[in-house]
C-alpha cells in the first residue's frame, strides 16, 4: 500500500518532531465590552493531536451505534471559526469518516440538504445554535456542542470505549478515494457546489502551500499566521493544513474581520509573523495605517502579507510597496486550489505554480457579424491585449471531480481572464462574468473591474466601495457607498465630483465603458450593497436585482 501525504501524516510527524512547540493561540473569553482582545492561550501540537484523538474515538463510537460504516460521508454544518471545531473536523476523518464541511456562510437548510443528499452523506453533525433551522431535515441529526475542554469532549476509557481507530496508512485504502467535501460559496452559481478533495488530490496540493505560507519565518524561528477565516472554507482550510504541515502556530482572534487594535496585540502577545487576510478586509488595516505610523510599523514588519480571494486594488498595492510591506497572492478557487502565485516585486501579476497543468484559451466574443478576440483597452492597460481563458486540464492532478468539469471536453474551465503581460507572465481581468455587455451588442463588452478600480483610484477619500451594473441595458451605473446620509444637494455635490476625477483616468476606455453623467452614479449607505459572506465581496447581479426598479425608471429616459 503506497503511503500518501495527508494532513493527518503532516500532523503527526510535526507532533513527533517538536510536541510542545505552540499548534494554536486562542482568545481568552469573554472580552470586555468594546475592547479588543489582548489575552490567548497556547495549545501545543501534543495537545492538538490529543485532542483530535478524543473527537475520533467518541464520533467513532456514536456512529457505530448509528449504524454508519468508516468511510461514509459525514456533513459537519458548523461555524469553523475556533479552535474546537478544527478538533471535530479531523477528529471525524481521524475515525474513519469522509467529512462534508459546511459552515454558517450557508443559511439555507434546504441548499445544505440537498449538496448532503448529493454526496450521499449518512449523518448531520450541526452547531447546537441551529437546533430551531433543521426542521424537515432528511438525515439523522447529531448536535454538537463544544464544553470548557478544548475539543469539546472527554476522552473516554479504556473500560468505556472498545472502538479502536485504523492507523493513520489504513485511512487512505485508495489515493483517489475522497478524504474531505467542500462547498462552494455559491456566489458565482447562485448555489453552493459539493466539492471533493481525494487523498490524491490533498497529496498533490501539500508541497503548494508553501508557495503562499513561508514555512519559517524571517528571523529562523517558528512562523505564526493570523487565522483567516471558518475552517470549512478553503483558504483557513488550507492554512490549517499547511500550518500543521510547517510545525506552524495559528492565532485565533475574537472575531472576524478583527479591529486593527487587536491585530496590534496579536502580533504583540503572540508573535504573529504572516497575516493571512482577504483584501477587503486588509483594506481596513491600510486605512489605519496611513493615519497611524506605529500601526504601519506593525505591518512593515511582518514577514509577509498574504491576500487571498481576489486582488488587493492597484494604488493599495502601489502604496503599500512604497512603504515597504511585503505583499503575496495566490489566485485559485476552492475546487482546484491555488494554481498561480504573484511575482514578490509586483504582487498584481502572476506565475503559474505548474505551467504543465493548464491551457491558456483565447476568449472569443461572438457578436451578430463576426467573431473576434477580447480585448481591453480600459486605463489599468497600456495597450490592447487579447484576453485568456484559465484551463485546468484533466491530465493534471489539480484538476477537479469529473462532475465538475466541462461536459464538452473534460477539462475544468475557472472562469477567470488573463491577459499575458509578457512570457509567463498574467495580470488577471476578472470574471468571464465581470465582463458586462450593453442592450447595444454591437458594442464591445465592458470590463467592470477595470472601471471600478479606476474609480477606487481617484475617489477612495470620497467613497467606501463601489460596483459597476448595467447587463444588457443601455448604460453602466456606478453605485458607491458613503459614511452617512447626505442631502440631495450633497448627493449632487458627490456624484459631480467624483465624475470630474474619473475624468482623466477613463480617457483610454472606450465611451460606453464611460461614467460621464451624474444618472449613472447611484449613492447608498455603506453597507447597503449586498456582499458574499466569506470574502466580502460586493455581488453584482444582486445589486441589479435588488435596485431593479429603481434602475427601470431611469432607464426610460436613456435612449439606447
Amino acid at each position: 500500500m503506497q503511503t500518501f501525504r495527508t494532513p493527518l501524516t503532516a500532523l503527526e510527524d510535526t507532533f513527533r518532531r517538536a510536541p510542545d512547540s505552540a499548534a494554536f493561540k486562542i482568545p481568552k473569553l469573554p472580552l470586555e465590552p468594546g475592547k479588543p482582545c489582548s489575552e490567548w492561550t497556547t495549545v501545543t501540537y501534543k495537545t492538538f493531536r490529543n485532542d483530535i484523538r478524543s473527537q475520533a474515538l467518541d464520533w467513532s463510537r456514536i456512529l457505530k451505534t448509528e449504524g454508519i460504516a468508516p468511510g461514509s460521508v459525514v456533513t459537519l454544518w458548523v461555524r469553523g471559526w475556533d479552535y474546537a471545531d478544527v478538533t471535530l473536523i479531523y477528529g471525524v476523518l481521524r475515525a474513519g469518516y469522509v467529512p462534508q464541511l459546511v459552515s454558517f456562510g450557508v443559511t439555507s437548510a434546504e441548499a445544505i440538504y440537498e449538496v448532503a443528499q448529493s454526496a450521499q452523506s449518512r449523518l448531520l453533525i450541526a452547531d447546537y445554535t441551529l437546533t430551531e433551522r433543521l426542521s424537515g431535515c432528511p438525515l439523522p441529526i447529531k448536535l454538537y456542542t463544544p464544553s470548557e475542554h478544548p475539543a469539546g469532549l472527554q476522552t473516554p476509557s479504556q473500560e468505556e470505549c472498545t472502538y479502536e481507530l485504523p492507523e493513520l496508512e489504513a485511512l487512505v485504502k485508495d489515493r483517489q478515494d475522497t478524504a474531505f467535501i467542500l462547498l462552494t460559496s455559491g456566489s458565482t452559481s447562485g448555489k453552493p457546489k459539493w466539492v471533493p478533495y481525494t487523498w490524491d488530490w490533498l497529496d498533490c496540493k501539500m508541497p503548494n502551500l508553501d508557495l503562499l505560507l513561508p514555512p519559517q519565518a524571517d528571523h529562523g524561528g517558528q512562523q505564526v499566521y493570523a487565522w483567516l477565516g471558518t475552517a470549512c472554507h478553503g483558504g483557513q482550510f488550507y492554512g490549517i493544513i499547511g500550518s500543521m504541515k510547517n510545525g506552524s502556530c495559528m492565532v485565533q482572534p475574537s472575531t472576524i474581520p478583527f479591529s486593527s487594535d487587536e491585530f496590534a496585540n496579536m502580533v504583540a502577545q503572540c508573535g504573529v509573523t504572516t497575516l493571512i487576510q482577504f483584501p477587503p478586509h486588509y483594506a481596513l488595516h491600510l486605512k489605519r495605517a496611513r493615519q497611524d505610523p506605529k500601526f504601519l510599523a506593525i505591518l512593515q514588519k511582518l514577514d509577509c502579507t498574504v491576500l487571498i480571494g481576489m486582488l488587493l486594488d492597484r494604488d493599495e498595492m502601489d502604496w503599500c510597496l512604497k512603504q515597504g510591506i511585503k505583499l503575496r497572492s495566490g489566485f485559485g478557487s476552492t475546487e482546484c486550489g491555488t494554481i498561480l502565485t504573484t511575482l514578490p516585486d509586483r504582487p498584481w501579476v502572476y506565475t503559474l505554480a505548474d505551467p504543465s497543468a493548464v491551457l491558456w484559451k483565447p476568449v472569443e466574443e461572438e457578436s451578430p457579424t463576426t467573431s473576434t478576440a477580447i480585448q481591453t483597452t480600459t486605463a489599468s492597460s497600456s495597450s490592447s491585449q487579447n484576453l485568456y481563458s484559465l484551463i485546468v486540464l484533466s491530465s493534471s492532478r489539480d484538476c477537479p471531480a469529473p462532475h465538475l468539469r466541462s461536459p464538452i471536453d473534460g477539462h475544468y474551465h475557472m472562469g477567470d481572464l488573463f491577459a499575458e503581460v509578457e512570457p509567463g507572465v498574467y495580470e488577471p481581468r476578472g470574471r468571464a462574468d465581470d465582463w458586462i455587455k450593453l442592450a447595444n451588442l454591437a458594442l464591445g463588452r465592458c470590463d467592470t473591474k477595470a472601471i471600478e478600480s479606476a474609480v477606487l483610484s481617484v475617489c477612495r477619500d470620497l467613497i467606501n466601495a463601489c460596483v459597476v451594473t448595467g447587463s444588457l441595458r443601455p448604460e453602466l451605473v456606478l453605485f458607491v457607498e458613503v459614511d452617512t446620509p447626505l442631502s440631495a444637494e450633497a448627493e449632487g455635490e458627490l456624484k459631480r465630483e467624483i465624475i470630474r476625477r474619473v475624468e482623466p483616468v477613463q480617457a483610454k476606455m472606450w465611451t460606453y465603458e464611460k461614467i460621464v453623467r451624474e444618472r449613472q452614479v447611484r449613492v447608498v449607505r455603506n453597507g447597503v450593497l449586498p456582499r458574499t459572506g466569506v470574502k466580502g465581496n460586493i455581488q453584482r447581479r444582486k445589486v441589479e436585482e435588488m435596485f431593479k426598479e429603481e434602475l427601470d425608471e431611469m432607464y426610460k429616459s436613456v435612449v439606447a
